[in-house]
């Protein structure tokens, strides 16, 4: 019995494949990059915003882009005065397309003791409702507007202080789309059923 070989065919890639597989090919990796930088962003992106650059008293806006939780963090001294009211101008800007929402506001620090959440007294605007640690907004936020929510906070008695040492204190803005079922996740039927403007 005889072994035959086959014959090798080197038939050559013409000029108009060749670059179609260039093309496959560099766009197949533009896609990759492309899915690195979503993945990476979704996964370390942070909605406290400029930690350590505002100090109490200066302006800021958060910006809304939809439903979730949005902060903005404010240095201070320990030497701040409890009790005393101290202008602290604060917006939100819902960016287009984020939609109709309804929102809540919480002003908050943390204690010398590892865990203790303090809330902080906080001149909202009007159009907000207090209840418990939250002020929710008596209206609907829609894209595409800049609102003033507060323009002062307050530093109660119980706030554990070392005056020489640098804290911060936050302001969170947290939203839902106004068609979902928010008095129920917010647990806050009882009270608000009639309150907002929705």
């Amino acid at each position: 019995m005889k072994w035959v070989a086959f014959e090798k065919n080197e038939k050559k890639l013409s000029a108009k494949e060749r670059w179609f597989v260039f093309t496959i090919v560099v766009l197949s990796v533009l896609l990759l990059i492309s899915f690195y930088l979503i993945y990476t962003k979704t996964l370390y992106r942070s909605h406290i915003e400029n930690i350590g650059q505002i100090t109490v008293g200066q302006p800021a806006k958060i910006y809304v882009d939809g439903a979730g939780s949005f902060s903005q963090a404010f240095s201070f001294y320990g030497s701040m005065l409890p009790e005393i009211s101290i202008n602290q101008d604060v917006s939100v800007v819902a960016n287009r397309g984020s939609g109709n929402l309804v929102m809540r506001l919480k002003v908050f620090a943390s204690g010398k003791e590892q865990g203790k959440i303090i809330h902080l007294g906080a001149g909202i605007v009007s159009d907000f409702v207090q209840q418990g640690e939250y002020f929710y907004y008596n209206n609907i936020l829609t894209e595409n507007v800049a609102l003033k929510v507060m323009q002062s906070v307050v530093f109660p008695n119980e706030i554990d202080l070392i005056s020489s040492q640098l804290y911060d204190f936050v302001v969170t803005i947290e939203t839902l789309p106004v068609d979902c079922d928010f008095l129920n996740i917010w647990n806050v039927e009882q009270f608000l059923e009639e309150g907002l403007g929705v």
